[in-house]
């Protein structure tokens, strides 16, 4: 179970370049061409999620004949041994490819300029609750970095930006029963 509060107080946004929007790493089997297209296929369905914000994308009509094509999409590509010893396909797609296959389908393109989102998050696990911040020395987060890599890694798969707020605040009780109970008062402050 975790609470997030969403910063999105202040008028004012902070957009940054998210990079790697058309790169993606995904395991295979092999390196047949049979194996090689079902990876294209892959990599493309999450760099559409990626580019376009929504896993909706994948259901839209005309999106099977784009994954059954990925090939054509494709800048590069290389196979490898990942650390497990599987074999990990890498490879980019062509972003104005991309943009225009989304687009011929009515799904939306998002750029790469998106707003920077500050998250408080509140975990609970087994009764202990838990504010997720950023790694810093001597934090006493150990408990939080299973729920810190779960979160940066569900970001990471849609391209979002999100910041943690820094290790200093993990020890506020206050502040995280205020997250817990969606009270943005000290929250806005902090």
């Amino acid at each position: 179970m975790f609470t997030i509060l969403l910063a999105g107080f202040s008028a004012q946004a902070t957009a940054v370049t998210v990079s790697g929007l058309y790169s993606v790493k995904v395991p295979v089997e092999g390196s047949s061409p049979g194996q090689l297209a079902q990876g294209y296929a892959d990599g493309l369905s999450q760099v559409l999620v990626r580019v376009s914000g929504t896993r909706d994308v994948l259901a839209m009509e005309g999106v099977e004949a784009l994954l059954s094509d990925a090939e054509s999409l494709l800048l590069s590509y290389q196979v490898a041994r990942g650390e497990s010893g599987q074999s990990v396909l890498s490879m980019s797609f062509g972003a104005v490819g991309v943009n225009r296959a989304l687009a011929a389908i009515d799904a939306p393109v998002w750029g790469a300029n998106r707003p920077l989102t500050l998250a408080w998050i509140a975990a609970e696990d087994r009764g202990s609750r838990t504010l997720v911040t950023r790694p810093g020395a001597g934090s006493g987060q150990e408990d939080a970095g299973a729920w810190r890599a779960a979160f940066d890694e569900a970001a990471r798969k849609r391209g979002l930006p999100v910041a943690l707020p820094p290790s200093d605040f993990s020890s506020d009780r206050e502040l995280l029963s205020d997250i817990w109970g969606q009270f943005i008062g000290r929250v806005k402050s902090a």
